[in-house]
């Protein structure tokens, strides 16, 4: 069972990468006629299409369907051309050519299709903080770069706040400029992360896993999702290289076709998620660093005539993108929201390794076997999941077996199967699972615990400063004999 599983995304797409052309067909209206005071009305049928396993996007199908009444019904697919390299161009032509009405990607991505609307956005270095990033997308002039793709047949609905990328070092640290010449660094797509590593001296490649790589451009929350921690050197937690805004965005005929109701209700529904997705970073941010320093994983600073130095070896690719009067514009209007005490927001080094987790050879209240079962909409449905946590070894039957400081559990459903065991200690109502093989060797879990006859609660609290996946809390427990 994977707590905080962040899939990988994409991979790369060729410079010369072409949409299909802006004249193809709109998706059709397919709908289901039902009875609304004896009068027939339909029921919009709409599909948007994400490279990811769906979180905030089915937060957004949510969000459509309470803002219209049912009357718009919109079905997430996820993993759009799964193992297809060029994933995120393939999706964009996708939404061009009808196969689905609605997209969902990172704004880095649509440089790689000719859309340069964005690109400002994706400046190295420039926004570094999630409070920035917030400000930015909330303004005027972002809302009016969501038009920009028109001429390629798309127009974006909203924007959804997304990771702040930086270095993960695999081979060597990467925390001055020298670190990166002659690396080979793993990116998504996107040409303006192509020009940034470039300046640095290193090779891009796009990958499906980090094998052969010296490092990768990624989020804390991406790498310990993934797990990309484990075999890697340490991870440079005050290094910014570039925020990663999402965009939900239509085919632009289909949606030219709606009602206005319907265009404002879409738009409405994008604003919703944006606004969930500015807490939601942050705390994926702060529950992924918890995670890393439960490993043990080494969190490193680059010193500040270090990050001056960055800054002056891609202060080049800043110029050379501001030669273009409307990706100038972003750039200086984002700069003019910067306040001048604002800084970037760093992953701080682990204070200390994660406390050890010591197993007791004395019996407790807790032990015995213990089992819950739900399904995959009773997780989806749950107020409290997590970003990556919608997945398929997240739901099913699980059983927990506890004894003498030993912890093991089993969660099994038809699509995925997964275990893991270690130990567990019990203060009062906290208890402690440091786990040690399986699916989540290497992650400390914390709860606040209590049994009512043969029923196990397990309940959040952040006070532990532990990760506390939510398949553990969507159910009670019972006791088996």
């Amino acid at each position: 069972m994977d707590g905080k599983r962040s899939l990988a995304i994409g991979a790369f797409v060729a410079m010369s990468a072409a949409i299909t052309a802006c004249g193809g067909a709109a998706p059709a209206q397919s709908g289901t006629i039902t009875k609304v005071g004896g009068n027939a009305t339909t029921t919009l049928k709409v599909t948007l299409a994400t490279v990811n396993d769906p979180d905030l996007e089915l937060e957004f199908a949510n969000s459509v369907n309470k803002l219209s009444a049912g009357a718009i019904d919109v079905t997430v697919t996820g993993q759009w051309r799964s193992g297809d390299p060029n994933s995120e161009a393939g999706l964009v032509n996708d939404v061009v050519g009808g196969k689905a009405e609605l997209g969902f990607i990172g704004a880095r991505g649509f440089d790689t299709v000719g859309v340069n609307s964005f690109v400002g956005l994706q400046a190295p270095m420039l926004i570094d903080s999630y409070d920035l990033e917030a400000k930015v997308l909330a303004t005027d002039w972002a809302t009016k770069l969501l038009d920009g793709p028109r001429p390629m047949g798309i127009v974006g609905l909203g924007y959804v706040q997304g990771e702040l990328r930086q270095p993960l070092g695999i081979s060597r640290n990467l925390a001055q400029v020298s670190d990166f010449q002659g690396a080979r660094i793993g990116i998504r797509p996107s040409h303006v992360t192509e020009m940034t590593m470039k300046a640095l001296g290193a090779t891009t490649a796009t990958y499906q896993d980090p094998t052969g790589l010296d490092g990768i451009e990624m989020g804390a929350p991406g790498v310990a999702g993934n797990k990309y921690d484990q075999g890697a050197r340490s991870f440079t937690g005050n290094m910014v290289f570039s925020a990663r805004p999402n965009v939900i965005f239509a085919n632009a005929k289909w949606f030219d076709s709606l009602s206005a109701e319907q265009q404002t209700q879409l738009r409405a529904a994008a604003a919703e998620v944006d606004q969930l997705s500015v807490t939601r970073v942050r705390n994926d941010a702060r529950d992924a660093t918890d995670m890393l320093c439960k490993r043990d994983f080494t969190i490193i600073a680059a010193s500040q005539e270090a990050v001056d130095a960055f800054h002056r070896k891609l202060q080049p690719v800043t110029d050379a993108m501001a030669k273009d009067p409307a990706t100038k514009a972003t750039i200086d209007a984002i700069v003019a929201l910067r306040g001048p005490v604002d800084a970037p927001d760093v992953v701080a080094p682990c204070p200390q390794t994660a406390a050890s987790v010591l197993p007791s050879s004395a019996p407790t209240a807790i032990d015995g076997v213990w089992k819950t079962s739900f399904t995959k909409a009773d997780l989806i449905a749950s107020p409290l999941v997590g970003s990556g946590e919608i997945n398929d070894g997240n739901w099913g039957d699980i059983t927990f077996t506890f004894e003498r400081g030993r912890v093991s559990y089993v969660q099994s459903n038809q699509l995925e199967q997964s275990s893991s065991s270690g130990r567990f200690t019990i203060t009062g109502d906290a208890i402690t699972m440091a786990f040690e093989q399986g699916a989540n060797a290497g992650e400390t879990f914390g709860y606040r615990w209590s049994i009512f006859k043969n029923s196990l609660t397990f309940k959040r609290d952040d006070t532990l400063r532990l990760a506390s996946p939510t398949p553990f809390l969507i159910k009670s427990w019972t006791r088996t004999p």
